[in-house]
């Protein structure tokens, strides 16, 4: 059994062993066991028998560095007739890979070592073992010479381990530590595991199934390009499960559970598919197409048109800079893509030989181009583009005025980063992990200059945005918006002026907010991450409103199990404990509002002067707010998770199922802010403030002195008492005053609500600050200012209503009532009366009593379809439906009828065009005789439709 080893720890190739031209005759030096070649400053020392004749046996053959006695790999365990090595190095029909397996016929093991080797086994049932480092099993034969009859069969059983029958023979090779596999000319078959497998397929009808792990299918040099690229395109599964891949010479390839691809040396077409692919077209003017999925697309040399897919979710696309003329497209951007986590990536550092690039982003977003110099040079076009890497020499990075951010990576390098048109960020990480970095760095962006992890001088032009390196940097912002990130080390930032966001991340951080902090609108966001940090907000300016600039300390989305929040005595001061994640404990200064985690947080006020504001997220959160002003804000809670319903918050309860179901528990908070949804929130004894913000919102404040602020959409406040009981002022806008009388609701002060509800019934802004409702016991003709009038007593009387939109009420009385202008609301009381609606949109209403055709029968005389409507109460006609003054319910189409009597049972209302009268037939066809509900004066019987009633 031979053996072959590769010794040394440099990678090997197997032309360094057999080189053309070998020399035609051994060196001096040689004897009858032992031949020497020389081949550069290397040796090749054959080892046998009867060498000195040229019909010897060989047993061993070695390569060895120039010192003769250091080996770089051997064959060993040879039984190789001497005439067999000359003529195959002489003949110049036999391929470095003949020569291989010419002398590996038998049962061989062949082993590499920890670098990248190619390894050809032979024939027999070899045992292949190619160590560390990335491995090359060649099965493949360069002539046909020692071409194999058959394909073969490959099949790894776990990461680098499997096995390879040679189809039709009793040949069975054993392999371990091998990444990529070479088949024949002919039909192979490939079969992959867990991990990373690369197979070569060349000639043949080849079949890859890649099985679990990211598998590729490389067709570089294949046999069959004679100057023709492949055409692959991963998301076209046929009914087997594969994908077919068609050649020109005939030859169809398989290909199932392959992520990546890596094209011929011509114009190729490659297509990703779900999945996140590695597409890589080589030489030629390739088109690549990622589809979905986070995919990386590698263009190579040529003039290739690379198109990534949708970065929705947390899917982002990298492409690969390189020589030519490309044009790349990012691909849209999904409705739940972040642009601050799924970067489309344009990379140039990997390319070979740039010198250099010139970045240019346009007025269009995430567009513009790149001009590359050495290396092949070209200018590419990209679209779509969120961040571009550098190459080690001196790049220029020019911002656009496009509304989207834009992320520049430097590496080596003096380069500029020209941020003066739009949001710019320089991230320096990739540049520190990419050399043995040992402390971090200093970057200011009011001097503007900065020597970066090489020693380079990078220039920094109105640069917003900065993000360090793993160590220890310090990081000084400037007049602008800045967003400044620390990733790991105990980082010192500070964000000077403007509405700056500061991000420690990992280790012992200091957070100093800008001086003068709420000069202006400005305001600052610290993101709270693991580790013990410090955080100052800031000084506060005279000018500041503390109901507006707030500084906000966040530890959303962090990945901490929960967090415990206790501010101090000293206004605007605390502590947070932080659990999972690293954990630690932060102390905060100058900070107004907390947000919390997705697990179970606590916050405790403080007794300081400054107003707290809470957010708890997810999580069966407590908010503790028995001392100092606190307030617990739902709106971001419920934009996380797209809630489309409101919540209901009664802080009378003291707790609340918040936005994500879990159960908050709100103990003495004074103010509460709700969702963008529909919101019902209710005060307590405390002086609450409550915001509606968007949504249909209904506030009720309870007792103390509250302010109700119903933000946009359409709100209502509510009040237990009757509108008489209450004092009403304005301020000439939509603020009001409303002072309880009573002593129970205390004083609120009202805004951004369009109708108020009382005892009586629903006002609009108009109407509450119009003089409440006014009791009668004789008849009247109402004065401009009164909206409501109620009858008491049981005199017949005469009511007429003003221009406003009046509520009157009829007494036991017959009464005659008259709306006039305005859309009144009339209830006749028990008694029969006359009712007249006058000019507007008017509701007559059955309220007062049950129908009785001799106490209690109204005629309307001006009835009109197009402008009235009838409201009936479910009280006295319960099989009509349910409904309420504030929201009348609508009738049945079923349960109304026009005729002389009700045919079938669901016909509960029932107008006759005869008698010009509307009945009650609460059995509908059954036994039980109809009521008189109203009469009308001239027959409506071609107007009156069910859609005329509502139900209270």
């Amino acid at each position: 059994m031979a053996n072959f080893s590769i010794i040394s720890d440099e990678g090997f190739a197997l032309d360094q062993f057999f080189p053309a031209p070998f020399p035609e005759v051994p060196d001096g030096e040689s004897t009858s066991t032992r031949l020497v070649y020389t081949i550069g400053i290397r040796k090749v020392v054959v080892t046998g028998t009867g060498l000195n004749t040229g019909a010897g046996t060989i047993s061993e053959i070695e390569l060895v560095e120039a010192d003769g006695t250091t080996v770089v790999a051997e064959f060993t365990g040879l039984n190789l007739a001497q005439f067999v090595f000359d003529d195959a190095l002489a003949n110049p029909a036999y391929t470095i890979r003949d020569i291989f397996d010419l002398f590996l016929v038998g049962d061989d093991a062949i082993f590499g070592n920890d670098n990248n080797n190619e390894l050809v086994a032979g024939f027999g049932n070899d045992t292949i073992d190619g160590g560390e480092g990335f491995d090359d099993l060649i099965y493949l034969a360069e002539s046909n010479l020692m071409n194999r009859p058959n394909g073969i069969t490959v099949e790894f059983t776990s990461e680098g381990t499997g096995t390879v029958r040679a189809n039709g023979l009793n040949e069975i090779d054993t392999f371990t530590g091998i990444e990529a596999v070479h088949g024949t000319q002919f039909d192979d078959h490939f079969i992959g595991h867990d991990g990373f497998q690369r197979f070569r397929g060349f000639g043949g009808n080849d079949t890859f199934d890649g099985g679990a792990g990211d598998d590729e299918v490389d067709y570089r040099n294949d046999a069959r390009e004679s100057g023709i690229g492949v055409d692959v395109d991963l998301s076209k599964v046929g009914a087997d499960g594969f994908v077919t891949v068609s050649w020109f010479n005939g030859d169809v390839d398989k290909l199932k559970n392959i992520e990546f691809l890596r094209g011929t040396r011509h114009n190729d077409h490659l297509i990703g598919d779900s999945l996140n692919n590695r597409l890589r077209g080589d030489s030629g003017n390739d088109t690549l197409n990622g589809g979905l999925g986070s995919d990386t697309l590698d263009g190579g040399e040529g003039n290739d048109v690379m198109i990534g897919g949708i970065g929705g979710g947390f899917g982002e696309d990298l492409f690969e800079g390189s020589a030519g003329d490309d044009t790349i497209h990012g691909g849209k951007v999904g409705a739940d893509d972040d642009p601050d986590a799924n970067w489309n990536v344009l990379n140039y550092h990997n390319a070979a030989g740039f010198t250099g690039i010139t970045v240019t982003f346009g007025a269009t977003s995430r567009a513009g181009t790149v001009q590359k110099t050495g290396g092949g040079g070209g200018i590419d076009t990209f679209h779509a583009i969120d961040a571009v890497f550098g190459t080690d020499g001196a790049d220029m990075f020019i911002g656009g005025s496009g509304a989207s951010n834009q992320r520049f990576v430097g590496y080596a390098g003096d380069d500029v980063f020209d941020g003066t048109l739009g949001i710019n960020e320089v991230d320096y990480r990739q540049e520190g992990r990419s050399t043995n970095l040992t402390s971090g760095l200093t970057i200011d962006l009011v001097a503007g200059e900065v020597t970066d992890v090489f020693g380079d001088t990078d220039t920094l032009i109105k640069i917003e945005r900065v993000r360090g390196t793993d160590l220890a940097d310090t990081i000084i912002g400037n007049e602008l918006n800045n967003r400044l990130r620390g990733a790991g080390g105990d980082d010192t930032l500070s964000g000077g002026r403007g509405n700056d966001t500061l991000d420690g991340g990992d280790g012992n951080d200091v957070l100093v907010g800008g001086s003068n902090v709420g000069s202006g609108e400005e305001e600052d966001l610290f993101v709270g991450s693991a580790g013990n940090d410090t955080i100052h907000g800031g000084e506060i300016g005279a000018d500041d409103n503390p109901d507006l600039n707030w500084n906000v300390l966040n530890y959303s989305n962090l990945g901490f199990t929960g967090i415990v929040v206790t501010f101090g005595s000293t206004a605007r001061s605390g502590t947070v404990k932080k659990t999972g994640n690293g954990g630690g404990t932060d102390t905060f200064f100058a900070i107004d509002a907390v947000f919390g985690t997705d697990g179970a947080d606590t916050f405790i006020g403080g007794s300081g002067a400054g107003n707290q504001r809470f957010i708890g997220y997810a999580g069966n959160d407590i908010f503790n707010g028995t001392l100092g002003i606190n307030e617990v804000d739902y709106r971001a809670d419920a934009r996380a998770v797209g809630l489309q319903t409101g919540l209901t918050i009664d802080l009378t309860k003291g707790q609340v199922r918040d936005a994500t179901g879990n159960l908050d528990t709100l103990i003495a908070i004074e103010r509460i802010r709700g969702t963008d949804n529909a919101d019902t929130i209710i005060g307590d004894g405390l002086n609450n403030r409550l915001r509606g913000e968007n949504g249909n919102d209904t506030l009720s404040g309870g007792a103390g002195n509250d302010t109700l602020d119903g933000g946009t959409s359409v709100d209502v406040v509510a009040y237990a008492g009757s509108r008489l009981n209450y004092a009403v002022t304005t301020n000439g806008t939509d603020q009001v005053a409303i002072i309880d009388n009573r002593a129970g609701d205390g004083q609120d002060t009202v805004l951004g609500v369009e109708f108020f509800d009382f005892a009586e019934g629903r006002f609009t802004l108009d109407q509450l600050l119009a003089s409440p409702t006014v009791q009668v016991t004789k008849s009247v003709t109402l004065d401009p200012g009164v909206v409501s009038v109620t009858a008491s007593g049981k005199s017949n009387l005469n009511i007429t209503g003003n221009a406003l939109d009046n509520t009157i009420k009829g007494n036991v009385g017959k009464n005659t009532i008259k709306g006039g202008e305005g859309d009144d609301t009339i209830s006749g009381g028990s008694g029969s009366d006359k009712l007249y609606g006058g000019v507007g949109r008017d509701i007559f209403v059955f309220d007062a009593n049950k129908p009785s055709k001799s106490k209690n029968l109204d005629t309307i005389y001006d009835y009109k379809a197009a402008d009235d409507a009838i409201w009936l109460d479910n009280k006295y006609m319960p099989k009509l439906g349910k409904g309420s003054e504030v929201n009348p319910g609508k009738l049945n189409k079923k349960f109304f009828m026009i005729g002389d009597k009700a045919k079938d049972q669901n016909d509960y209302l029932v107008y006759s065009k005869k008698t010009k009268t509307l009945y009650y037939d609460a059995d509908g066809s059954g036994s039980k005789k109809a009521i008189e509900i109203f009469k009308f004066s001239k027959d409506v019987s071609k107007e009156l439709k069910y859609t005329e009633f509502f139900i209270l």
